[in-house]
């Protein structure tokens, strides 16, 4: 019994086996280098570190200015002040909503 191949088999197996294991990674990799690209070049530039940086120096002064919140002693509740003024849970939550 004789097995023949055809060299038209033969030659799409080796095609087959470098488009997947040798082109398709390449290709990839290439691919996903243009978006880590384009991603740095037009989204994370000056402009956005600008806008995370007052981002977070506000976030920063709301809690250091306007969450100072302590307990007085263990058996009374937490009681909350601004700018040395106590104010009640009510206050603030209503303040919070008119700002909003």
């Amino acid at each position: 019994m004789e097995l023949t191949i055809s060299f038209s088999t033969i030659l799409m197996a080796c095609l087959g086996f470098l488009g997947v294991y040798i082109i398709m990674p390449i290709a990839l990799t290439f691919r996903d280098y243009l978006v880590v690209y384009c991603i740095n070049r037009y989204i994370y530039n000056d402009e956005f570190y600008e806008d995370l940086n007052k981002s977070f120096k506000c976030k920063a002064e709301l809690v250091t200015i306007y969450n100072k919140c302590g307990y007085v002693s263990k058996d009374e509740p937490l009681r909350c002040f601004i700018d040395g003024v106590e104010v009640s849970e009510k206050n603030t939550s209503a303040m919070v909503s008119k700002g909003s």
